[in-house]
């Protein structure tokens, strides 16, 4: 039998792998949609796989007691929509390319937050891997202004970080003792509220969409960005 430690690696590095697909589908996704519509949509989409897993894993969804649902909202909040506005918005100013290398520093502010937030220890390794991505990211952002979208490019690597943070918020706050539901559940939880958090902004979009203006290719991977959700959020909740 595996050690638990490094099955938990593994699904932290399934996580990211599919969280570096998103990014890619995102930015295919942001250039035809509204941002507020376009979450709603995908979350939407989402729960038609989430709601008949887990009541296939874990049973009916009942409501949980009121500090498990503060942290559920707070999930939901950060990891669902500040995240999803943030990656869109920024999508639209930064190549795909760029925002994927700013996600690699993810594990880096997970473990800046994890010592702020959490209380745990900051080794040697962690710290140099915290400022090596730091300066990657720097580095890469400052290169693509050399092409004389320096103000763009700031402003979403400011947008895509803004991302990363609200994601590590989502991974933190999913480690207090508090949120001891299964994965499925939780992953469900937060994406119903996250369906009722973007739906006065996508209505406010809808009005004036037109819808007959989306490709087909943008359905498939509005489809793709809701299971990698759902897959993405299971995944780091048993990490």
């Amino acid at each position: 039998m595996l050690h638990p430690e490094i099955i938990g690696h593994v699904q932290v590095i399934l996580a990211m792998c599919i969280v570096g697909s998103s990014v890619a589908v995102g930015k295919v996704v942001s250039v035809e949609v509204p941002v507020f519509l376009a979450s709603f949509i995908r979350f939407a989409v989402a729960l038609l796989f989430i709601v008949p897993l887990n009541r296939m894993l874990a049973g009916s969804l009942r409501l949980p007691p009121r500090k498990v649902a503060l942290l559920l909202g707070a999930q939901a909040f950060f990891g669902i929509f500040l995240f999803s506005v943030c990656l869109l918005l920024g999508l639209k100013r930064t190549a795909a390319v760029n925002a994927g290398v700013i996600f690699g520093m993810l594990p880096a502010v997970n473990a800046l937050l994890s010592v702020w937030l959490l209380h745990e220890k900051l080794n040697q390794r962690y710290a140099i891997g915290i400022g090596l991505s730091v300066l990657g990211a720097v580095l890469l952002e400052l290169r693509s202004a050399d092409g004389g979208g320096f103000g763009v490019g700031v402003v979403g690597m400011l947008l895509i970080l803004c991302a990363v943070f609200c994601e590590a918020m989502f991974s933190v706050i999913g480690k207090l003792s508090g949120l001891s539901l299964p994965a499925v559940t939780v992953t469900c939880w937060v994406i119903l509220i996250g369906v009722a958090l973007f739906m006065p902004g996508a209505l406010y979009e809808a009005a004036s969409f037109d819808f007959r203006s989306i490709s087909p290719r943008t359905y498939a991977d509005q489809a793709q960005l809701a299971r990698n959700s759902d897959f993405c959020s299971q995944f780091r909740r048993r990490s």
